[in-house]
């Protein structure tokens, strides 16, 4: 049991307490933490049970100066611990953004201890603030933490404060740092690291002074910087003096005193160099143009007095086409501002570019030694690039003709010559293209114009473009205008011609032809192609070609004819001429037409037959046939009427491949007045693939019933009155339609008597009955009795 006694404290009763050799795990925190209650100490440790203890960072100093400043860490425990607890301490900027780790120097010991039992950490880990001479921000802001060991919670961060106690400071702008004797200018301003709230001034301080022989200054010599900026808006310019006086370059030192009411640093001086122009030199133009061939002078002179005579020596023409007069000068203290010329002379070349010499003065003697001046001479060449060619050539047509081709003057390297314009012309060229070296560009070469023959009797201009490329030579153009004279000669050409073939001829010759006889061998080309003749069915398909020989003028081209049985009516194919050779195609397409020998197709139309209001024509083909055959037709009025007797119909009737009959039907119309002996009939007009054998066709309306006397009389009246017109507008027809006839066949001679036997008072003449026949307009015919 511990021992315990009583005393006081500010009046209050106090319990100290001994912890022996009793083996207590651990003690509440809450017995730990009483206000009255004093551990005093034991032999052994004890843990606080129900608790966990908490570490504290403590900075010996929260701020810092920035010139040499430092604070020391230390850790606290809230409670003791049976075992060392360790802190390792680290620093990061917070603000401003400005501010980094340079600012700040952590020791090289970054752990605090606590030992077992104790509450205080042992070590000591120092920062110190890092002095350097730029000025602000006013404040920086370090947070320094701690990483405990173990996995107890980390003690909170602190913050050290580290106070800058530098001064803005002005520094001194040279627009440039070195100008030029001659007028050279520069301009001085000033500036600050930092804004500042005052407004600054700089009075500037110039060594050597100003002097009418070295420089001299424009404008105040001080500058002000106005609060709250960082540059001076007005500035000091420095301006050089030139002069006579050969001396070494003059440095000039600018200073300045910076004033501000919360403290400036001054700033650095800074160098300005001003060179000098009269240094010992050679005075000669920079560059020289010399014409090929001609000669220029190179006016020389010394830049001042020299000690004693000066040579000057002109090198860098060997191996080029200048030569000098003199090459070496002498001055002396006596004529040195004197010009003395050297004579440049250029020779002639073959080349047509200009050439490029440096030419070197060197000085020596008189304190001139090593003085050098350089001279860029240019040799402008008086030879022109061009393609040497006739303006003009005459070829004749049918002939060649060549054209020379040379370079006028000799090139850097490889020319090409292409000749274009000919494309679509009658003129070819053999080569297009020559190549020229800078060996053989004197050299003519040869171009081979060569004249076709053409349709037309006039002579033909063809302009030539020679164009160059390369060696120098590119872009440059030389114009030829070329004439083709006409022969006076139609050209040669070859036709083919039509041919008509029957069909058991067995094969057909169509005939090709030239125009004219020709000194060269002619060929052509040729193919059959189907029309209504179809290979191999109604002949032999075929290609090849026909040969002309020399001063031949006929050839022929063979076609097979298929000899069959089927009656077909004529049919075509067409021979094409393609591709001459020597000659044109005047005539490229024959026509061979084979006609066939099987009769042929033709087609009859009956007379109608009445059925049911419906009179139906029929009409027949002679025999089948191997293709569609089409007949067109249209009524026509007799005594009937159309649209009182019957409709009438116009159309075309159509027979399929095998097909040998077809009806034309016409419907009829009943009205009172319809009695025996009306008539109209059908008449066919056009045919394909068949021959009209029977064109015309009569139809005869039956009496539907008994007609009264007054009807009758009416009807009789009307007929006389029209029937004359009908019956000699049928023959007219008949007439007109075979005018070349010489013979009345059987049709014709039926087709008279049912007319007559329908119109029974109609008493044909002789020469009416001859006239239907188509007596031929040759024998002068018959007249009407």
């Amino acid at each position: 049991m511990p021992e315990n006694f009583f005393g006081h404290k500010n009046g209050v009763p106090l319990l100290h307490v001994w912890l022996q050799n009793n083996p207590i795990e651990c003690l509440p925190s809450t017995i730990l933490d009483h206000p009255y209650l004093t551990f005093l100490p034991s032999r052994n440790t004890f843990k606080v049970c129900g608790a966990a203890s908490t570490v504290t960072l403590e900075l010996s100093a929260p701020r810092i100066s920035e010139n040499g400043g430092f604070t020391r860490v230390t850790a606290t425990m809230n409670h003791t611990s049976s075992a060392a607890t360790t802190v390792t301490i680290s620093a990061s900027v917070q603000l401003p953004a400005s501010a980094s780790a340079s600012d700040y120097r952590l020791s090289e010991n970054k752990i605090l201890t606590i030992p077992a039992g104790q509450t205080s950490s042992t070590g000591t880990v120092t920062i110190t603030a890092v002095d350097n001479d730029i000025y602000g921000p006013p404040e920086k802001w370090i947070t320094v933490s701690g990483t405990r060991s173990g996995d107890a919670d980390n003690p909170a961060d602190v913050l050290l404060t580290i106070e800058d106690d530098d001064n803005p400071m002005v520094h001194l702008v040279l627009d440039r740092t070195s100008i030029e004797e001659a007028g050279g200018v520069a301009e001085v301003t000033a500036e600050l690291d930092a804004i500042s709230e005052e407004e600054t001034t700089v009075s500037l301080s110039f060594s050597p002074s100003p002097s009418p022989l070295v420089y001299r200054l424009d404008g105040d010599r001080t500058l002000t910087i106005a609060a709250g900026e960082q540059t001076s808006t007005d500035r000091v310019t420095i301006t050089a003096v030139d002069n006579d006086v050969v001396s070494p370059d003059q440095t000039i030192t600018i200073g300045g005193f910076a004033r501000n009411t919360r403290g400036v640093t001054d700033p650095a001086a800074v160098v300005l160099t001003i060179t000098d122009d009269d240094l010992a030199s050679l005075r000669a133009p920079a560059s020289v143009v010399v014409s090929e061939g001609s000669s220029e002078g190179l006016p020389v002179v010394l830049s001042s007095q020299p000690t004693a005579p000066v040579t000057v020596t002109v090198t860098g023409h060997a191996t080029t086409d200048l030569t000098l007069n003199p090459v070496a000068l002498i001055f002396t203290p006596t004529n040195w501002n004197v010009a003395q010329n050297v004579i440049l002379t250029a020779a002639e070349d073959e080349g047509f570019t200009n050439d490029q010499v440096a030419l070197t003065l060197t000085a020596s003697g008189g304190g001139y030694v090593g003085v050098t001046h350089l001279v860029a001479v240019t040799i402008t060449d008086n030879d022109v690039a061009a393609i040497t060619a006739p303006a003009s050539a005459i070829v004749p047509e049918g002939g060649t003709k060549d054209l020379p081709v040379a370079l006028s003057s000799q090139p850097t390297g490889t020319v090409t010559v292409t000749v274009t314009g000919h494309a679509g012309t009658d003129l070819t060229m053999n080569p297009v293209a020559l190549t020229f070296t800078s060996t053989n560009w004197n050299a003519e070469q040869r171009i081979v114009l060569t004249a076709a023959e053409d349709e037309d009797l006039t002579d033909d201009v063809v302009g030539l473009t020679l164009t160059a490329s390369g060696g120098g030579y590119t872009g440059v153009r030389h114009a030829v205008a070329v004439t083709i004279t006409d022969n006076g000669l139609a050209p040669l050409s070859v036709s083919i011609h039509d041919l008509t073939r029957r069909e058991d001829a067995k094969a057909a010759q169509l005939r090709v032809e030239l125009n004219r006889p020709s000194d060269k061998v002619v060929m052509v080309q040729y193919a059959t192609s189907d029309g209504t003749a179809e290979a191999p069915s109604d002949y032999v398909s075929s290609q090849g070609f026909v040969v002309f020989g020399r001063n031949a003028t006929k050839g022929v081209i063979s076609v097979g004819i298929v000899d069959d049985a089927v009656a077909e009516g004529e049919e075509q194919l067409t021979v094409t001429l393609s591709k001459p050779r020597n000659a044109i195609i005047q005539r490229a397409v024959g026509m061979l037409t084979i006609v066939d020998d099987d009769g042929g197709v033709t087609l009859r139309v009956e007379d109608g037959v009445e059925s049911a209001e419906v009179i139906r024509f029929t009409v027949h083909l002679s025999a089948p046939s191997s293709e569609p055959v089409s007949v067109s037709y249209r009524t026509r009025d007799g005594t009937a009427k159309a649209g009182e007797d019957y409709r009438a119909v116009a159309g075309m009737l159509e027979f399929l491949p095998g097909a040998v009959a077809a009806t034309i039907a016409v419907p009829l119309l009943r009205d009172d007045l319809d009695w025996r002996g009306e008539t109209f009939s059908v008449h066919l007009e056009q045919s394909t693939h068949a021959q009209i054998a029977n064109a015309v066709a009569v139809a005869t309306i039956r009496e539907a019933g008994s007609v009264t006397r007054n009807v009758l009389a009416a009807y009789t009246a009307r007929f006389v009155r029209t029937s004359s017109v009908h019956v000699v507008e049928a023959l007219q027809e008949r007439v007109q339609s075979r005018v070349d006839a010489s013979v009345c066949a059987a049709g014709d001679r039926a087709d008279l008597m049912r007319l007559w036997q329908t119109v029974s008072n109609w008493r044909p003449s002789l020469g009416e009955l001859l006239g239907g026949c188509h007596v031929s307009r040759s024998t002068g015919g018959f007249g009407a009795d």
